[in-house]
């Protein structure tokens, strides 16, 4: 169910989002395309800085890990998973299926 907000934007936000109207059917949906980008862009920015872990923000962002990862390769993000955790995620794999 989609609630009302009231906002109050400066002219040059309220500019942005007139570009961003041009791109999409209506204001609110521009509104919220652009919530949406800008709550990724700071997941993958606290990612990139260390500050989350991938697990973190893959949950954040309401995808799986591997989708997370997916979303690192094409945006060419280098990811923070390093070897060690590779060798240990195989061994949790594989205690699990045993």
């Amino acid at each position: 169910m989609n609630k009302v907000v009231s906002l109050r934007l400066d002219e040059e936000e309220l500019e942005i989002l007139r570009n961003m109207e041009k791109t999409e059917k209506d204001k609110s949906s521009a509104a919220r395309k652009l919530i949406k980008d800008g709550w990724k862009f700071s997941i993958l920015q606290m990612y990139s800085r260390g500050k989350i872990s991938t697990g973190r923000a893959a949950k954040d962002l309401n995808i799986s890990i591997s989708e997370f990862i997916d979303m690192l390769a094409e945006l060419v993000i280098r990811s923070n998973i390093t070897y060690e955790d590779f060798l240990e995620s195989q061994k949790t794999i594989n205690r699990i299926w045993k």
